[in-house]
């Protein structure tokens, strides 16, 4: 039996059609709003307010919610407020894109984060549906604050996504190319 080599070329073509659109609405859809004041903490450091987000304007939908920490290593300490922080909750296992991204331009670190609905990437009627089942969690520091990875970007490890367990991601490792 031959295969027709076209055919291994289309789960190709529509991954790589999934990852840039999700990149085009990250860059369009998460655009930062002009005069938006941050929250500051007592640190000094900037910090996430109850799903408000410190990038959108998004209201906190009801549904599940994932809460917590995002650090960055020493050694990078430098690049701290240089970079865009994006925050992605994706399926363990199935198509690459996102469900849900939190996106903040010149990140200050520690940063605390309240993840729910609002951040759900594609429009539809019940976006708490699209934060249910086996998730994984992961932080990225973006060098040039686009949706897509570069090897200049720091990333954490992907953590279990579990409603109502706070969650740390330290930001530790370079992204691989």
């Amino acid at each position: 039996m031959t295969t027709n080599p076209q055919s291994r070329l289309i789960p190709r073509a529509l991954g790589l059609t999934v990852t840039l659109l999700a990149a085009l609405f990250l860059s369009t859809a998460c655009g930062h709003a002009e005069g938006h004041d941050h929250d500051h903490g007592e640190d000094g450091h900037e910090h996430g307010d109850g799903g408000d987000g410190d990038h959108d304007e998004a209201r906190p939908i009801p549904g599940p919610r994932f809460v917590g920490t995002v650090t960055l290593a020493d050694e990078f300490a430098d690049l701290d407020g240089q970079r865009t922080l994006f925050i992605v909750v994706k399926a363990r296992n199935g198509p690459p894109m996102p469900r849900a991204v939190h996106r903040v331009d010149a990140a200050h670190l520690p940063y605390a984060f309240d993840i729910g609905p609002e951040h759900v990437m594609l429009q539809t009627d019940n976006p708490e549906v699209m934060l249910q089942g086996d998730l994984v969690i992961y932080a990225r520091l973006d060098a040039d604050g686009s949706a897509l990875s570069g090897p200049d970007d720091i990333e954490s490890a992907e953590a279990d996504a579990r409603e109502g367990e706070p969650i740390t991601l330290d930001m530790n490792a370079r992204s691989e190319p």
